[in-house]
Order: structure tokens, then sequence, then C-alpha cells
């Protein structure tokens, strides 16, 4: 992911549940310092996750010069039933060798 994230030269954003990783972090804050515009969603309420755990997350993102996004809480599925976001996405903007912009987006597992 890091390396994806390392390709962006115009904007990045990047979804995942809960975001602690050092390398990362430190991908998004060079994004950030080259002039790249990044997003980041994250979920304001993960399972399992302390509120204290995702201040701090939500603090180490918003350090990186990164915009900081909650997920919604819940979505609606057509079977009645809710899903939580999980997603672990990543979509950049990058030029071409054409000089032309090129998407990537990368799901991670």
């Amino acid at each position: 992911m890091v390396q994806v994230i390392t390709d962006a030269r115009h904007t990045l954003d990047l979804n995942v549940y809960y975001l602690s990783s050092n390398p990362i972090l430190s991908a998004l804050r060079r994004d950030h310092a080259r002039g790249v515009k990044v997003q980041v969603i994250l979920d304001q309420h993960p399972y399992g996750i302390k509120p204290w755990m995702v201040r701090r997350e939500a603090w180490a993102v918003r350090e990186t010069g990164a915009s900081l996004h909650w997920a919604p809480a819940r979505f609606a599925a057509t079977d009645g039933h809710y899903r939580f976001d999980h997603a672990k996405l990543c979509g950049v903007w990058s030029r071409g060798g054409n000089r032309h912009r090129q998407f990537r987006l990368v799901r991670f597992s």
C-alpha cells in the first residue's frame, strides 16, 4: 500500500477501517508535502477499538496534513440488514508517461 500511496501525484483518496501504520502515515505526510491532495476516510466507531485509540488515530491522520472524513456509521443493505464500512481502498490520480492523468483504484484485503 505504501508504494501505491507514494505513486500519487495529484490526489489520493484512502478508505480504511483503522489506520495505525507508521509507514502509511509517513507516506501520506510525504504526499501532502509534495502537494498531493490527500483525503482519508475512517470508521469513527470501529468494532473492538477503544475511543481513545480512535482519537489518537484521527490526530495522527490530521498531523499528516490529510483531510479526514468519517465514514457513515452503517449502510442499509437491500436485505434489511446493515453493513459496516470495512473497506481498504486507495484511489490515486497520477500522471502517466504520456502526460495524461491515470486513475488507479486498489483494494487491499
